[in-house]
């Protein structure tokens, strides 16, 4: 509730007369934390939640190591806000395919019953708002010494990829509506891709 009061008034300040923010995603890790609380119809009894946690939390947890090898891996080795923007998403885009779990780009993913299922999908989701408070703090700094990265200074890669960073910050709906009001600008110019302001 204090996140969203927090919101609701800076969105005031930024000119929004009426912010609906019902159900809004706002706030930080606790956040996060409470946001991927788990639907316990899933066990008849404590016992049997704990047999699903005894098997899922080993299966996320590898998962989430992968993650930050990859984050590591992957990560710029050079102070350049081209490479630092492409490195960046690298994370909170591997926590997102683990939403398909057993489908799509996941489809090899191991299989396990419905209930070990949740508890993976809950842990993997809360570590992606983690991650995406992560990025957008680390995006409001940037913001904030330099505005925008524009395409002609980052290049449209990195550009594109920033862009992800903000379409990704739902829980801070304020920053995403200045980064709009950044970007409006430069869209003539073509410092900024239509389709991204869009």
């Amino acid at each position: 509730m204090d996140a969203l009061a927090k919101t609701r008034t800076e969105l005031c300040g930024l000119g929004v007369a009426h912010p609906q923010l019902t159900g809004a995603p706002v706030g930080d890790f606790v956040y996060a934390q409470v946001a991927s609380a788990l639907d316990t119809s899933h066990w008849s009894s404590f016992a049997a939640f704990r047999h699903s946690l005894e098997t899922a939390v080993s299966i996320a947890d590898t998962y989430l190591i992968a993650v930050e090898a990859a984050k590591e891996i992957g990560a710029s080795r050079t102070a350049k806000l081209h490479d630092l923007l492409m490195a960046r998403p690298m994370g909170e885009q591997m926590l997102r395919y683990s939403a398909t779990w057993g489908s799509g780009s996941m489809a090899n993913a191991p299989a396990v019953p419905e209930p070990v299922k949740a508890i993976i999908l809950s842990r993997l989701m809360t570590a992606r708002r983690v991650e995406d408070f992560r990025n957008t703090e680390w995006l409001k700094t940037i913001f904030a010494v330099q505005g925008w990265p524009k395409r002609s200074e980052v290049g449209d890669d990195a550009a594109r990829q920033a862009w992800l960073l903000v379409q990704h910050a739902d829980a801070d709906p304020a920053f995403q509506l200045r980064v709009l009001r950044a970007k409006e600008p430069l869209v003539p110019s073509g410092e900024v891709s239509k389709g991204d302001y869009a």
